[in-house]
């Protein structure tokens, strides 16, 4: 087979496999530190309760869960396109 014929391989990404999860977990609590300790100090009128920050808490994991998977079919896309 031609040299010009033969598919390119590229080498895992950190979102295969089960990676998409780590990376997703960790952009949705870093995301949720930010949001929920770091940006109060700037704004002083800003308050959260224990309730606020479970709940956010939560919605910062899932946010971050769909980051991870979006990110892994995006970039298998992107090295699919890149591929051909």
């Amino acid at each position: 087979m031609d040299n010009q014929h033969q598919k390119k391989t590229y080498p895992n990404s950190y979102f295969e496999g089960y990676n998409w999860i780590y990376q997703g977990l960790g952009f949705g609590i870093s995301m949720y530190v930010l949001v929920v300790f770091i940006f109060p100090l700037f704004e002083m009128d800003t308050t959260y309760t224990a309730q606020n920050k479970v709940e956010g808490l939560l919605i910062f994991i899932i946010g971050g869960l769909m980051y991870g998977l979006l990110m892994k079919y995006v970039l298998r896309l992107l090295q699919n396109d890149k591929a051909n």
